[in-house]
């Protein structure tokens, strides 16, 4: 997971969200490469920030996972 990603950086597409973390989605470029982040964002109160859960998967598959995500 590129580490960049728990900062912030990227361009967000959407967001659920939530009573303590919200689910956000970001476009996200790392070391040259582009990404379809998926990262709770914690917004309770001793912390609010980026979660480490979360998947940072590759533009270039993306399409290839949606496709499998759909059979869900």
């Amino acid at each position: 997971m590129p580490e960049e990603n728990n900062e912030g950086s990227g361009e967000e597409i959407g967001r659920i969200v939530g009573d303590t973390a919200d689910i956000v989605v970001r476009k996200t470029d790392f070391q040259g490469k582009k990404y379809v982040d998926i990262r709770k964002y914690l917004h309770g109160s001793k912390y609010q920030g980026w979660s480490t859960k979360g998947i940072s998967l590759p533009m270039e598959k993306f399409n290839e996972i949606l496709e499998i995500l759909k059979k869900v």
